[in-house]
């Protein structure tokens, strides 16, 4: 007779510049869908979805709670609000503007200043275009200080997103965390 698994609930912060995809990412994890239409997130959204992940041979379902928040500059004092009580981050940048790079560091320090070390997943966005400002390797460098992991989505094909996501829920629950 199997064991019935496991449910934990985490909440999720999305980090990263304006206009990198965070809100596009998450439209196409909860409602398998994607709009070419951008509205700027004003102030915070929540958007949950439960997943079922395997850990240490346990099945654990894990409902998910996704905040998305403003990432335009001058904001920055909404952030350690938006931050407390995180179990787990990912940080979202557009592979065609390298400013996302640099930005995504900035996301992913003040991050854990706040919540410590909680586990954090790496996207990089938009990687149907064609155009490319910088690669995989590069955003894997700007993980590896936080032992996160880099991966390639793409929100407007769904490439990466589910499994990236999944990653993520297994890190937080693995990680113990309340």
């Amino acid at each position: 007779m199997a064991l019935p698994p496991k449910r934990f609930q985490k909440k999720v912060c999305l980090l990263g510049a304006a206009r990198v995809g965070k809100t596009s990412v998450i439209r196409r994890f909860v409602e398998n869908r994607f709009s070419e239409e951008y509205k700027i997130t004003l102030g915070t959204h929540m958007t949950a979805k439960q997943v079922r992940v395997n850990v240490d041979k346990t099945d654990c379902d894990v409902n998910m709670i996704i905040w998305d928040i403003i990432g335009q500059e001058g904001f920055e004092s909404l952030r350690g609000d938006y931050f407390k009580g995180a179990h787990g981050g990912i940080v979202v940048t557009d592979r065609t503007r390298v400013y996302s790079l640099g930005v995504a560091e900035d996301w992913a320090r003040a991050f854990r200043a706040t919540v410590g070390e909680i586990p954090l997943v790496f996207f990089m966005n938009k990687s149907d275009l064609s155009f490319k400002d910088f690669n995989l390797e590069d955003l894997q460098k700007v993980a590896a200080p936080y032992g996160g992991v880099a991966v390639e989505t793409s929100a407007s094909t769904g490439v990466g997103v589910e499994d990236a996501f999944l990653e993520l829920a297994r890190r937080m629950v693995a990680a113990k965390a309340p």
